[in-house]
């Protein structure tokens, strides 16, 4: 039986500009289930034995206007934050 990888994500600062602070709950709490739904979907390059730390990342940028609701905008950080990762693990 393989085991899973362990990885920890941690984010130190994330910049929602012209977000209301009562959204950003939700918005944090469907950016980690979207990347958790992506690590499990389309898992990460081959990376065995390997740390990463990325000291600052970034992930490109969104318009907040087309993106909907708090969840919505979460979803989408995600795949930006996830395309940037694989992207830099090539």
């Amino acid at each position: 039986m393989e085991l899973a990888p362990h990885i920890t994500l941690r984010i130190g600062e994330l910049v929602l500009e012209g977000v209301s602070p009562s959204a950003w709950p939700r918005i944090e709490d469907a950016l980690s289930r979207e990347f958790e739904s992506l690590l499990r979907e389309r898992g990460l390059p081959d990376m065995a034995e390997i740390t990463v730390d990325i000291e600052s990342l970034d992930a490109g940028e969104i318009e907040l206007a087309s993106a909907g609701r708090p969840e919505e905008v979460g979803q989408r950080l995600a795949q930006s934050l996830y395309d940037a990762i694989v992207g830099g693990a090539r």
